[in-house]
């Protein structure tokens, strides 16, 4: 806290600025616009000039901790590809397993019908470098394989004849809805709930 003068002359606590008004560092500023313009426009269409807009920072500030766009990509993956893979996870742990899986579909349909949906920002990622040996491709994947093993973890639970597999098929049916909804341009049919529930029948989750 800080202190001011009163007209008397004694002195009283000011607030000192807050967390909410200290501005980001040029580097996360950049990770940021990173994470907004790559999503929105994809990485090869978004050029250096209008990250360093984007991100209120000089090129040669940006250049500073980048050496190229393939260093922004792969740091945005690193430090924002948790978060991305998180929000495709209802959090808590509430329900039965077999909600919990489901619950990964309704959130999907959830945000698919959003305005700024675009689809899975890590496929996208990984679909426009078609590098498998790319840093920011590298981090994709083990995100992606996160969601897997949640499903895989639930279906532990649940009980599941082959988890694995299970959590395979889960998997290509959520990336398969997330391209549904991209290319379709429309809410997610209750199509995607049935297959859903055809497997998890067909795995003796009931």
């Amino acid at each position: 806290m800080d202190t001011a003068s009163t007209p008397s002359g004694s002195t009283r606590r000011t607030a000192g600025p807050t967390a909410a008004a200290v501005r980001p560092k040029p580097r996360e500023r950049v990770i940021d616009a990173a994470s907004r313009l790559f999503y929105t426009k994809g990485m090869h269409a978004v050029s250096v000039d209008e990250l360093s807009h984007e991100a209120q920072v000089s090129k040669r500030s940006l250049y500073a901790y980048f050496a190229n766009k393939d260093e922004i990509a792969a740091a945005t993956m690193r430090e924002r590809g948790p978060q991305l893979a998180a929000l495709a996870i209802p959090a808590g742990d509430e329900g039965t397993p077999r909600q919990r899986i489901l619950g990964v579909f309704a959130l999907l349909r959830e945000h698919g019908a959003g305005p700024d949906f675009h689809g899975c920002p890590l496929v996208s990622m990984a679909s426009e470098l078609r590098d498998p040996s790319h840093p920011a491709s590298q981090l994709a994947k083990q995100q992606k394989i996160g969601l897997q093993d949640y499903f895989e973890q639930q279906a532990r639970l649940a009980g599941a004849v082959d988890p694995t597999s299970l959590a395979i098929q889960l998997t290509m049916l959520f990336d398969g809805a997330n391209a549904y909804l991209v290319v379709r341009d429309e809410p997610l049919p209750d199509a995607a709930d049935a297959a859903v529930l055809a497997l998890l029948t067909a795995h003796g989750v009931g």
